[in-house]
């Protein structure tokens, strides 16, 4: 009987959905037949994600999600269908959309937007995804999960996305239908996962630690869920911000589902979570964490190495960045141009710093390079080290105009200095264009 309602239903909405249809051909000339070079992750027990490399007519070439369904599965079908009905009108930022799909033979695939780095589930196993930014991903999941659920038409997407995967399972989800709660256990799961920076999963384990919730209750109720976070995160979090967040995330895991908090109470909480972690960052001082190199006069300075010639393209563009990235924090710093002063070339090769530039020290502090620089920015570690350094003139020097030197009084810019018997000596006391150091400035 199941089988024949299936059959009806897929045969109706195979109709509404028409205009999405893709040839099966053109999906397997996407994913190089479903190639290795293509395969991105296990779908969870629905199957298997894919790269697909789709060439349009009128935009080119166009990246997208392939997910390949298992249809040995039982109701693979209905839940395909399901799946389509609901990203078709699902409208949130954090929801990848539909693109298409195929159900030719014995295949149901289903396209969406190419945004895997966007995933919290990849994101939560990267080492370099911080704890705030941990924070407000978890965040921005439970806002997509409240639109959800209060939206009749898309109730317990996230259950269909996890529950259906072992680790999410809710233990009594084999006893009653899908519900607000069921969607809230796998919820908890996944912040665990943020906090522990781990799988639910873990089959190189055959002991308690393979299965994380299991590891969870064990540890909580010993009062030892310090064991299992992630060390490297736990430098970072705030103590409220931690108390906070595990309580919130273990009431998730209540056996009695009754007794597991709201979708809104969720959003409230991880606010409250990340409030309490920004008002730590802002007070921390993070610059601690960097090693001690002190420029000459750098003890309570921003001080920034470049160079003005622009004979390497990188290296230019470089300085350029963390110019712009400076200047739009407001940041005061010293500019240490090794092109137009040789001592600060001296400087920096002392300093064992001479490699590439730019360079930047904050309070004798060596930050790095421009990749360094950018990837703290990134990660929303960088404004924190400069937050107590702002530039707050209300212009440019006025001595030197911002330049940063002036010309030379001795020789009045020319570099040369004639002697009283007609002879000619380079002056000593400026660069070769003629220009010094604006007092000012430096």
């Amino acid at each position: 009987m199941l089988g024949k309602i299936s059959c009806v239903i897929s045969t109706s909405l195979a109709k509404e959905f028409e205009d999405l249809r893709i040839g099966l051909d053109i999906i397997k000339l996407a994913t190089n037949n479903f190639g290795e070079d293509h395969f991105i992750a296990e779908g969870g027990s629905a199957g298997k994600v894919y790269r697909g490399e789709f060439k349009l007519f009128n935009k080119g070439q166009v990246i997208c999600t392939v997910k390949r369904l298992d249809c040995t599965k039982d109701d693979m079908d209905l839940l395909f269908w399901r799946e389509i009905m609901l990203l078709s009108s699902y409208k949130h930022k954090i929801v990848l959309s539909l693109k298409g799909f195929c159900d030719e033979s014995e295949e149901r695939i289903i396209v969406y937007d190419f945004a895997i780095h966007q995933r919290l589930d990849f994101l939560l196993l990267d080492p370099k995804f911080t704890w705030i930014q941990r924070l407000k991903a978890c965040l921005g999941a439970a806002c997509g999960l409240e639109y959800g659920n209060a939206n009749e038409e898309h109730k317990h997407l996230f259950s269909d996305d996890k529950n259906a995967t072992l680790g999410y399972f809710d233990p009594i989800y084999k006893n009653t239908q899908l519900t607000k709660e069921t969607d809230i256990y796998s919820f908890g799961v996944v912040l665990f996962e943020a906090l522990c920076s781990r799988p639910c999963v873990d089959n190189s384990y055959n002991d308690e630690h393979r299965s994380l919730p299991v590891l969870i209750r064990k540890n909580y109720q010993e009062q030892k869920i310090d064991s299992v976070v992630d060390d490297n995160l736990r430098r970072q979090i705030d103590q409220n911000c931690f108390d906070t967040f595990v309580e919130l995330a273990y009431k998730c895991l209540e056996s009695d589902k009754s007794r597991r908090p709201s979708t809104n109470l969720v959003m409230k909480t991880l606010k409250t979570a990340l409030e309490y972690q920004e008002v730590f960052e802002a007070k921390a001082n993070h610059l601690l964490d960097f090693e001690e190199i002190c420029p000459p006069g750098g003890s309570d300075l921003v001080i920034l190495y470049t160079t003005s010639v622009k004979g390497i393209r990188k290296t230019s563009k470089d300085c350029s960045r963390v110019h712009s990235l400076l200047k739009s924090l407001k940041v005061l710093y010293q500019e240490r141009d090794i092109a137009m002063y040789s001592d600060f070339r001296d400087e920096l090769q002392n300093l064992g710093k001479l490699s590439a530039l730019p360079r930047l020290f904050i309070k004798s502090r060596y930050i790095g390079g421009a990749d360094d620089i950018f990837l703290l920015h990134e990660q929303g570690k960088f404004q924190p080290l400069v937050r107590d350094i702002l530039n707050i003139s209300e212009g440019p020097c006025k001595r030197c105009a911002g330049v940063r030197s002036v010309v030379c009084r001795k020789c009045n810019g020319s570099n040369i200095l004639k002697s009283v018997e007609g002879g000619r000596t380079r002056c000593t006391e400026c660069n070769k264009n003629g220009l010094i150091k604006c007092p000012i400035c430096f």
